[in-house]
């Protein structure tokens, strides 16, 4: 028997003694993962129909035209209910795992889905924001204010 220095030695046990305990800690964090990511899902529906709400009212006072008021609802839902939706789905592939009908992999993937969705958004968002800050600075400066 030669020494290689590369390879993992187990001195008692082999890797199949090791690996419940893994998991068992793995599905304990990720059962906690869920619960916080349940709350931030039901924060995230409230706000959206908090937001339709204010849509609404905001119409049925004659405040805001009807398709200011529709445009408005279709972007509170695509800011808010995709996301929102990509939650979920990683909430019930966490559930899955912990009751051993998803594998870990599917759990990071839903987690990639999911961020990669609220990047997506931000990317939007931020690309929005400085187009309506071009377009003040621009509208500033044909009236002399800069």
């Amino acid at each position: 028997m030669s020494y290689n220095p590369y390879e993992a030695s187990i001195a008692t046990g082999s890797a199949n003694d090791i690996q419940p305990t893994v998991d068992n800690e793995v599905k304990a964090s990720l059962a906690a993962l869920a619960q916080w990511q349940s709350f931030i899902a039901v924060l995230c529906v409230l706000a959206c129909l908090f937001f339709v709400l204010i849509v609404m009212v905001q119409m049925l006072l004659g405040q805001s035209p009807l398709v200011t008021g529709i445009v408005l609802a279709v972007l509170t839902g695509q800011f808010f209910i995709f996301p929102t939706l990509r939650l979920f789905q990683a909430i019930g592939t966490i559930r899955r795992f912990s009751n051993d009908r998803a594998s870990l992999q599917q759990v990071v993937e839903s987690q990639r889905v999911f961020w990669k969705t609220v990047g997506i958004l931000a990317i939007i968002a931020f690309a929005f924001y400085a187009l309506l800050i071009l377009v003040a600075f621009v509208g500033f400066g044909a009236f002399g204010f800069f």
